[in-house]
């Protein structure tokens, strides 16, 4: 079968989409340019894993990729879905797909929210890739990209190395169209063998997690690989690449009923720490809505609990926005 794997090239009109780090003091400090507007897209060829790698390693501090590709033709505009006009295309799953053949499946391995007894588990099988392959260990011959985060090995002088177990992993498989069924199967083995558990949000909302993040199997998904943009002195020590050529994977089986257990024990275990981060979140939130607010705190409460079952909010309900301000849902809502 001969290979067509493509990826998209995002590029940003004008605001980075990389970290950047800076001296401040004793302190280096990350910034995390992400927002992207308006620029465009543009199909590039990934038949190979150096292909793959030559392209990632080519992109600047306004690029970031996606393993989908448009739906219509091999380059666009990109703008907002409210602006799309032309031929221009929003970032959306109006535009882009997976199509149907090979492409590169991401593995985004991230251990910010990892108990310790899994981080154990982890190390006691070799690290985040030899635990990737003890549950897909079909991979271990398909055509493969590892690259480190671009966190890692960040300093300065007289400065301590910052360190990121972070990676992001690129797999060559048979039908990326199943990319998030390869990323919920390998999730379901995950629970079978100690390498997946369940974070808390802030509202005591269960957020289960694993060594295989399924969220990022989404084809207009941007995935940031360009380089960090480095303030001086701040430098960027050597972190190579593993690229491999090999195999693509199919869609491995799932043991369903193994895994379901391991999930429902995780979430058994963890229910009383939730119940008490709930209650915490609730009253801590009905408080400040019955101080900005002036309701009195039983009502303000009794939102508070509407609002996290989904029920529908009266206009006077006050919602914390993204920057931080509080404001009234009617006033919110424009």
């Amino acid at each position: 079968m001969t290979n067509t794997a493509r990826i998209t090239v995002f590029t940003s009109d004008s605001a980075p989409l990389c970290k950047r780090f800076t001296l401040k003091g004793d302190t280096i400090a990350k910034d995390s340019l992400a927002q992207f507007y308006a620029g465009k897209a543009e199909t590039a060829p990934a038949a190979s894993a150096a292909e793959l790698n030559a392209t990632l390693d080519q992109l600047d501090h306004r690029q970031a990729i996606a393993t989908g590709v448009l739906k219509r033709g091999g380059a666009s505009s990109i703008t907002t879905a409210a602006k799309v006009s032309g031929g221009a295309a929003a970032r959306s799953l109006k535009y882009f797909s997976f199509p149907k053949g090979q492409g590169w499946l991401l593995w985004d391995y991230d251990d910010k929210t990892m108990p310790a007894d899994v981080q154990a588990r982890v190390a006691s099988l070799g690290g985040p890739f030899a635990a990737l392959l003890h549950i897909w260990p079909e991979a271990k011959d398909a055509a493969h990209v590892i690259r480190p985060s671009s966190s890692d090995g960040i300093t300065a002088p007289n400065r301590a190395e910052l360190k990121s177990a972070g990676l992001h992993g690129f797999f060559l498989v048979q039908d990326v169209a199943q990319s998030r069924a390869i990323l919920d199967t390998l999730q379901a083995r995950a629970w079978e063998a100690g390498l997946a558990w369940f974070a808390l949000s802030a509202s005591g909302a269960l957020l289960e997690r694993s060594i295989v993040d399924t969220a990022v199997g989404s084809p207009e998904r941007l995935i940031f690989e360009a380089p960090p943009i480095l303030d001086a002195p701040v430098i960027r020590l050597p972190r190579p690449a593993i690229v491999s050529e090999g195999v693509a994977l199919a869609c491995p089986a799932s043991p369903l009923e193994r895994a379901a257990q391991s999930r429902d024990a995780a979430r058994d275990a963890i229910k009383p720490k939730a119940e008490k981060v709930q209650i915490a979140y609730i009253n801590d939130r009905a408080t400040i809505a019955a101080e900005k607010t002036g309701n009195p705190w039983k009502d303000a409460y009794r939102a508070i609990v509407q609002m996290m079952q989904g029920a529908t909010l009266s206009d006077d309900h006050l919602l914390q926005m993204k920057g931080g301000e509080w404001e009234n849902l009617c006033f919110a809502m424009g």
